[in-house]
């Protein structure tokens, strides 16, 4: 039985141009869902971590999405691609599980995850495997924007 890698290095090659303006000007042009994710307080807003739901469901993100729908769910069970994004180095995902299996692509920054006590270095263009049901939490090392691909 082979095993699949947990950190892929250099998965897809990313439009460099693609920022946090980018994501000001992709929310100002579509009605986005979003929320904070991590733990804040109020007078440190900016040290979340941001989530917009449904992106795949928008013109600008379809090709990426069907890129990964073709590359990581052959089966084509139903699915999402939500973005994450962190504006200040350090900004931390709560410590959490999903009960699906979820494939994190580093867009911008650099982020580690924690996996069950393991831990894997991102740069932009790596592709992150988590399991379902494992314990794991992401930390910005700078200000990042993620993709997060899980299907069902």
């Amino acid at each position: 039985m082979s095993r699949k890698k947990t950190l892929i290095k250099d998965f897809v090659r990313l439009d460099e141009n693609f920022d946090f303006n980018s994501i000001s000007q992709f929310c100002d042009s579509n009605n986005c869902e979003t929320s904070i994710t991590s733990n804040y307080i109020n007078k440190y807003i900016n040290d979340s971590v941001f989530q917009i739901k449904h992106v795949h469901q928008t013109p600008d993100f379809q090709p990426m999405y069907q890129f990964l729908r073709e590359k990581l769910n052959p089966n084509q069970r139903p699915d999402d691609l939500d973005l994450f994004y962190a504006l200040v180095s350090g900004a931390s995902s709560i410590v959490h599980k999903d009960p699906y299996q979820v494939h994190i692509l580093n867009v911008k920054g650099h982020v580690v995850y924690r996996l069950n006590g393991a831990i894997y270095k991102m740069e932009p263009g790596d592709l992150l495997t988590i399991p379902a049901n494992t314990t794991h939490q992401a930390i910005g090392l700078s200000p990042r924007i993620i993709l997060s691909y899980a299907y069902y």
